[in-house]
């Protein structure tokens, strides 16, 4: 496997990967340095996330930063959920 190299975007924002696992990255804030995990295996992937970090830096949208997640939405597990929480408050009388 070729050695992955690090990724810098901007100077802003420095990906890493660490161990052969996941892809981090570390950036500054007014609240000092902060890491990231980027939660992908994936080189291209990582540059994304990291210039997505990067925008919202130059924007200095500290709060949408604090918030980030790249986790997936929850979808509705049975019918059941789905009738309860979509369903029924929309079409239901």
């Amino acid at each position: 496997m070729k050695e992955a190299t690090a990724i810098d975007i901007e100077g802003l924002v420095k990906g890493y990967l660490r161990g052969t696992a996941s892809w981090h990255c570390t950036f500054y804030t007014p609240a000092g340095r902060q890491r990231k995990k980027l939660g992908t295996k994936n080189k291209r992937q990582a540059e994304r996330r990291a210039r997505e970090i990067s925008d919202l830096i130059q924007r200095e949208t500290w709060d949408d930063l604090d918030n980030l997640s790249w986790k997936p939405k929850p979808q509705a597990g049975t019918l059941a959920t789905f009738i309860r929480d979509e369903f029924e408050p929309n079409y239901a009388p």
